[in-house]
């Protein structure tokens, strides 16, 4: 079974993720996704579902893998930047997962509601950096609202 190697790339070498996910739907997902990857590595869908998957069920070091080939693939997309971000504060990855949430927002993310309440986040909630960029997306929300 093919799984992604520290380039994001697919081999056959690198090991089994479904096997770590421990059987069920998800290692059934897991084993589709590295099915498609294998000849198809560049599928943004199935990317993004592989990453989601293995980041909710611990995976991050494998995810962060995924999350920064998709930044790389698409760099101009703000939730790629803001998945990656989530899956860096996860793997307690704090300083680098500000600096990506700082260009999701600069890329476009908006989602302040949600941002506010992401858990992925709650470890930073108190860094001023993170403040700043609350405040920074909240300004830019009411300078929106306040030109329609």
């Amino acid at each position: 079974m093919a799984s992604a190697n520290q380039s994001g790339a697919w081999d056959e070498s690198s090991g089994n993720i479904a096997h770590a996910a421990r059987g069920g739907q998800v290692a059934f997902e897991l084993e589709f996704l590295e099915r498609l990857l294998t000849t198809s590595p560049d599928h943004l869908d199935g990317l993004r579902r592989m990453a989601e998957l293995l980041a909710r069920h611990g995976l991050v070091d494998e995810a962060l893998i995924i999350d920064r080939r998709l930044v790389s693939l698409r760099p101009q997309d703000c939730v790629a930047r803001y998945n990656l971000a989530c899956t860096l504060a996860r793997g307690n990855q704090g300083a680098e997962a500000l600096v990506e949430l700082g260009k999701a927002i600069d890329a476009g993310y908006d989602d302040l509601a949600f941002l506010e309440v992401d858990t992925d986040f709650d470890g930073l909630r108190s860094e001023p950096a993170y403040q700043a960029l609350l405040a920074q997306l909240r300004s830019r929300k009411l300078a929106g609202h306040s030109q329609n």
